[in-house]
């Protein structure tokens, strides 16, 4: 035969302005054809809105525009109803029906927490947050910041038996707009034990639901390693210990303003909440060769002079 009688295939012709690479003639609209389907056109699906069904639904083909009637939801179609299902999760999150978000002013008892080798935490006045803490990389972690809000997870640790949380609550704010804390209170051993402060001076302690009473100069044992002792001056302190030498001692002191002022004193303990939520948010923004840190400083050579 001679090769030049053969008649040669008219190629697929594509349209610029249009989102369909067919040859209108050619069968490329089935899966059987030779050249890629309309749906693999590069905005195909967006020619057809998708419409989220709800959690409990099955996405029905009408609802994929040219994918879910090309392709259905049998054989190969039940791969692309798994590929629509995580789309759909993926769309969920961003639209942030799948996030967990919390910020510093109010944070949960299972904000991720960090070790740190030695922290300080501080509320106090009108009140002024502070945190500084060196962690397992002997980097220093800080933040200063005011807060006229209650904060029900300033502090918590998971390294003491039954967790530890901190929390204080505000009063009505004055005539600058200003509020003071008017009660703080640690929460441990799974809530089985609270001792609280009042800014009337007024204590709580409460113990698998029982109140315990506590005079000044007084030091109660509440268990798994935790104390409380009342100051001569009204003050409360609390002392948490665990098994691998982690310690934390918490005081709670009225101020002359009519608040109370917690301190946080640890060491060797992991730590969460609000006030180290807030320092890891003002590191992340730090520049990295700002940042300061406990490494040793480097030597020099102190000897004689080099020739």
């Amino acid at each position: 035969m001679d090769l030049l009688s053969v008649p040669l295939q008219r190629p697929p012709q594509f349209d610029a302005a249009s989102s369909n690479y067919l040859d209108a003639t050619s069968d490329a609209n089935t899966l059987g054809g030779s050249s890629s389907p309309a749906l693999w056109g590069s905005d195909a699906i967006s020619a057809s809105p998708i419409s989220i069904q709800g959690t409990n639904q099955s996405p029905t083909p009408a609802a994929f525009g040219p994918l879910g009637t090309t392709l259905g939801f049998g054989g190969i179609g039940s791969l692309v109803q798994q590929l629509i299902g995580l789309l759909q999760g993926l769309l969920q999150m961003l639209s942030g029906g799948g996030l967990s978000q919390t910020g510093s002013s109010n944070g949960s008892p299972t904000t991720p927490e960090e070790f740190f080798n030695q922290a300080t935490g501080n509320s106090q006045g009108d009140p002024h947050l502070s945190f500084s803490g060196t962690d397992a990389s002997n980097h220093l972690e800080t933040s200063r910041f005011d807060s006229m809000t209650d904060h029900p997870n300033l502090l918590n640790s998971n390294s003491f038996s039954g967790g530890y949380q901190l929390s204080t609550k505000v009063g009505a704010p004055q005539a600058n707009g200003a509020t003071l804390n008017q009660s703080a209170t640690i929460t441990t051993d799974y809530g089985r034990s609270a001792v609280s402060l009042n800014a009337d001076g007024t204590t709580s302690i409460m113990r698998c639901g029982k109140p315990m009473t506590i005079a000044n100069g007084q030091t109660l044992d509440l268990g798994h390693g935790e104390t409380v002792t009342k100051n001569d001056d009204g003050s409360l302190a609390v002392t948490n210990t665990n098994s691998q030498g982690g310690r934390m001692t918490t005081m709670l002191r009225c101020n002359a303003a009519g608040g109370v002022d917690v301190s946080a004193d640890a060491t060797g303990v992991n730590l969460g909440g609000d006030l180290v939520a807030e320092a890891e948010l003002s590191n992340a923004y730090a520049p990295q060769n700002l940042r300061i840190s406990r490494e040793p400083l480097p030597q020099f050579w102190s000897g004689p002079a080099l020739q």
